[in-house]
């Protein structure tokens, strides 16, 4: 809940902030640097919250988190100036719940069923964006006078902070607390953090993030300038059909994170899984860069926009799965490589993955500058550098028996072992220490003459019973 309202926060506001400044009397370039001093701001926190929560519980930190996003929401909406606006959206951006959220998710999920968790957590912020985007459409329509403008960018953005007040007592009141540390107990402190970052899986975990999240980006930015460009750069499209192509492109993003990300958790290893995502991926890349280069060479030719349109939405198909499984496996070196510090790993994480974020739309612009099939080039050379890592953790973690499986093989993963208790009846936990040490025979000579009474435990109608031994 917690990302999903942030990200709706975000989806609202995206939109409206051409309309604000306009209002306000701005050059709509500070829309592009509110937007970068937000994903700035975010890249710092990640890493910030952290190793908070790591001090004082994960819970805490988000509960303080959501109550600061409630401030600096209403504050958004209310603001006047552009100078104001700029700060409060920084420290919103700072504020964020995502990087809190996949810590939160890797303590109180089973390694198991990480992949579903994390595949939800980015089900709900594609939802985030998409109520965003319906409340600011709408209720940016109720004309309030407050604020800049007639208010409608006050009851879009007001009603954002309401919602994140409303997960705000969700949290509160319907999470359980941690147990307290006992008397004379110190509070748990952050151990093994370089173990576990300073490792080639980790690393390999966090530049598969950075290239998930930069090459989402790169695409938005390529993707309009190939579709929107007036001919004979572009194949002219308007407003609504290139919100026809998003609507596309989300409903893909859903479908996969709900139904092939968790199926294709449940028959791969993290480091099987993705390797095969990064030659899926490197393989449409593959496909748009000889179509972007055909287009520049020979113009434009009839049903290149499906064409490229329908591998845009192939390629989403399979990125949207590379970050839960990235996460998944920070998550699993969190687990095993450190103790009480899954905050700060998983921070540092996703500080690089959201460096990715922010930085894509830029990269994507420059390289669009210079040539149409330039940035998808760039996207190619780094997929299959990323490949190659990844491909090298993976041959390791066969050779030391961690994975039992060739790459394309697919196959039901084996539930985890349940623990020793459970598979023990009551009698075979009493008669444990006798297997452990048996007890030594007796040789025949010491085996005493005379019959021995032994009285059972159980006794019948109030009798004893005595057998004779």
């Amino acid at each position: 809940l917690g990302p999903y309202v942030d990200f709706t926060g975000l989806g609202t506001i995206l939109p409206l902030l051409p309309f604000w400044c306009r209002d306000a009397g701005v050059d709509e370039v500070w829309v592009g640097l509110i937007l970068s001093a937000q994903y700035a701001a975010l890249v710092v926190g990640s890493l910030f919250w952290g190793r908070l929560a790591d001090r004082i519980g994960v819970r805490n930190a988000y509960i303080i988190l959501l109550v600061l996003d409630v401030v600096f929401f209403f504050l958004s909406a209310i603001m006047d100036n552009i100078v104001g606006l700029l700060i409060c959206r920084a420290a919103a951006g700072f504020c964020a719940i995502m990087p809190l959220g996949t810590a939160w998710i890797t303590m109180a999920t089973p390694p198991e069923k990480q992949m579903k968790a994390f595949s939800m957590l980015v089900v709900m912020i594609l939802l985030g964006f998409i109520s965003g985007s319906i409340i600011g459409g709408t209720l940016a329509q109720v004309k309030s006078g407050v604020g800049v403008g007639d208010g409608g960018w006050f009851s879009a953005v007001g009603f954002s902070a309401l919602l994140v007040l409303i997960v705000l007592f969700v949290i509160v009141f319907g999470t359980a607390k941690p147990p307290a540390p006992a008397a004379g107990q110190e509070a748990p402190k952050p151990e093994g953090v370089k173990d576990a970052v300073m490792n080639l899986p980790f690393a390999a975990s966090c530049i598969t993030g950075f290239l998930g999240a930069n090459e989402g980006g790169v695409l938005m930015v390529c993707m309009s300038a190939v579709l929107t460009n007036p001919r004979p750069r572009g194949y002219a499209y308007e407003e609504s059909f290139m919100g026809i192509a998003f609507m596309g492109i989300a409903s893909v993003l859903l479908i996969s994170s709900l139904f092939f990300g968790p199926w294709l958790g449940d028959r791969t290893h993290p480091y099987q899984r993705v390797c095969f995502l990064g030659l899926c991926c490197m393989s449409v890349l593959s496909l748009q860069c000889f179509l972007t280069i055909s287009l520049e060479a020979a113009g434009l030719w009839p049903g290149g926009d499906m064409v490229f349109l329908g591998s845009v939405i192939g390629l989403f198909w399979f990125q949207c799965c590379v970050a839960p499984t990235a996460m998944a496996i920070a998550g699993m070196i969190s687990q095993t490589k450190a103790k009480n510090a899954t905050g700060t790993v998983m921070g540092i994480q996703q500080m690089i993955m959201n460096s990715g974020q922010a930085v894509g739309p830029t990269i994507g612009a420059v390289l669009q500058q210079v040539n149409m099939y330039l940035p998808f080039v760039y996207l190619v050379v780094s997929e299959f550098a990323v490949w190659c890592v990844n491909m090298k953790v993976f041959n390791d973690a066969r050779k030391t028996g961690e994975i039992d499986r060739p790459l394309f093989k697919l196959q039901k993963n084996a539930p985890p072992p349940a623990p020793e208790a459970e598979n023990e009846s009551p009698d075979e936990k009493s008669l444990a220490p006798l297997k452990d040490d048996p007890a030594p025979v007796k040789e025949p000579s010491e085996v005493p003459s005379a019959p021995q009474e032994w009285t059972s435990p159980m006794p019948s109608k109030g009798q004893s019973t005595r057998v004779s031994l």
